[in-house]
């Protein structure tokens, strides 16, 4: 698997504590997953795409205009869509009497949008029950500034932490010596010990090792005035890590101790880095620009007229200013131009059903122009009253003519009557000679009639049970 796949929150049943974490988690993850989708589906190592808009136009005297526009940034595996929907107005600085070059820069961020007073929070300590006012309703959105003077657009940051206890020598931890810690956003929950071989006397070099093995890397380290840092891993809002009180035993939570944060109330404290910015334009400010006009701006889509980083932001196909063609055959062969409709519809027909391509129509069906488009002529009658005969057997030789018709060798059966009449002859009786009868032979006539088996009525060919069909050709190009 990836370190960045598509996530879903578990919890066990009958789980009621930090409910509000829980319904958090799953909208970071649902717009997480969006982001997962997108690094898929769109584009490569870039710093953001922009599926369209975030044009930077002039307004009046040093103030310009960036026009609303959708896109995705990336930050290290995270990426995170934005959709704006108004245009928004920046007033750049004065001139300075030295030409530079101003940039203006983008950024997904997110703001909590509404305020809850339905938070119950139990003291460990007190057991005061006590009710306080959470943020929710996590917004994303894109925020746009200026940088004066640069060419650069600023970088992403670690998540940390300075603590604000100075850990000069030493430092007791025998009764309160636990950190609960997640590390990442996909991190699992674990309790780290930080006491040292003395636990009365742990010094801020055992802290800190304890720490980073814990977590198996240099997350902790000191800071100026001999606090102890403790920094997410890598950069951006990736760099995340989350403190909660230890589970085990609550009572040896050394959190405040050691970092000096409060520790009442089941605290829940974040710590995540930004994102970097990307860059949108440059704007090119001579040594007296009062008004800035469209040929000082250098937009995404002249990004290769850039000072810097041409290749750090990628434009979807929605970007203004985009050429289209209109070419049936596709002739050009453009790697940046898009084809219309019209144009994709006719090559992909012509590609398919070039000219000269034949067709044949069944009874019931439609023909070629209605189903297909372009110019196709009915040329049946060069094969009229022909039948289809698939090559092989007895078939004639491919593209030999036409096959002759002929009668196959077969047998006719006749018939033959015979009529036997005994009218009209004579009859002799019975005669005794010497004692013994004898009977006289009778004459009988006989006849024969000779019927062939035949019919008067039929067909003038011999043929087999069919069906009519036409046969089509493609004579022309399509057409709109």
């Amino acid at each position: 698997m990836s370190e960045r796949d598509f996530r879903i929150v578990n919890m066990s049943n009958g789980q009621l504590a930090e409910h509000d974490q829980v319904f958090r988690r799953i909208g970071e993850i649902s717009y997480r997953n969006l982001g997962v989708l997108s690094k898929s589906l769109l584009f490569d190592a870039t710093k953001a795409l922009i599926v369209d808009g975030l044009r930077v136009i002039p307004n009046s005297g040093l103030t310009v205009t960036v026009e609303s526009g959708s896109g995705i940034q990336r930050s290290g595996n995270e990426n995170f869509p934005f959709f704006m929907e108004e245009d928004i107005t920046i007033t750049m600085d004065a001139a300075s009497g030295v030409a530079r070059t101003d940039i203006i820069e983008c950024q997904v961020q997110s703001i909590s949008d509404k305020d809850d007073s339905t938070f119950v929070v139990v003291d460990p300590d007190t057991e005061v029950v006590s009710v306080e006012s959470i943020e929710r309703d996590i917004k994303y959105f894109l925020n746009i500034r200026k940088q004066t003077d640069t060419n650069t657009p600023t970088s992403a940051i670690s998540g940390i932490l300075t603590g604000t206890v100075a850990i000069a020598t030493t430092i007791d931890l025998s009764e309160r010596y636990l950190i609960g810690i997640i590390d990442g956003e996909d991190g699992s929950f674990i309790e780290i010990d930080c006491r040292g071989a003395t636990p009365e006397a742990t010094t801020r070099a055992e802290i800190i090792a304890n720490i980073n093995a814990g977590l198996g890397r240099t997350a902790a380290n000191t800071g100026v005035g001999n606090v102890i840092t403790l920094e997410g891993n890598g950069v951006g809002v990736g760099s995340v890590f989350f403190l909660k009180s230890p589970v085990s035993d609550s009572d040896a939570d050394g959190l405040e101790d050691i970092f000096g944060l409060s520790i009442g109330g089941g605290y829940y404290y974040e710590y995540r880095g930004e994102n970097e910015w990307f860059k949108i334009a440059e704007i090119n400010m001579d040594v007296a620009t009062t008004v800035i006009t469209a040929t000082e701006i250098v937009n995404l889509d002249e990004k290769s007229s850039w000072v810097s980083g041409a290749t750090d932001v990628k434009l979807g196909t929605k970007i203004l200013n985009f050429e289209v063609l209109d070419e049936d055959d596709f002739a050009s062969d453009s790697d940046t131009a898009v084809p219309t409709q019209q144009s994709v519809k006719a090559f992909i027909l012509d590609y398919i059903y070039p000219i000269g391509t034949t067709y044949i129509q069944f009874p019931g069906d439609s023909d070629p122009s209605t189903l297909f488009g372009g110019t196709w002529s009915n040329v049946s009658s060069e094969i009229a009253g022909n039948f289809m005969r698939f090559e092989g057997g007895n078939a004639s030789a491919f593209e030999s003519g036409t096959q002759n018709d002929a009668y196959g060798i077969h047998n006719h059966y006749q018939g033959l009557a015979l009529n036997v009449n005994t009218s009209g002859f004579t009859s002799f009786g019975n005669t005794s000679a010497g004692g013994a009868n004898t009977r006289a032979p009778q004459l009988v006539a006989i006849s024969a009639d000779y019927k062939p088996y035949t019919s008067d009525s039929g067909s003038s060919e011999t043929r087999p049970d069919n069906e009519t069909v036409r046969k089509w050709r493609r004579t022309a190009w399509y057409m709109i």
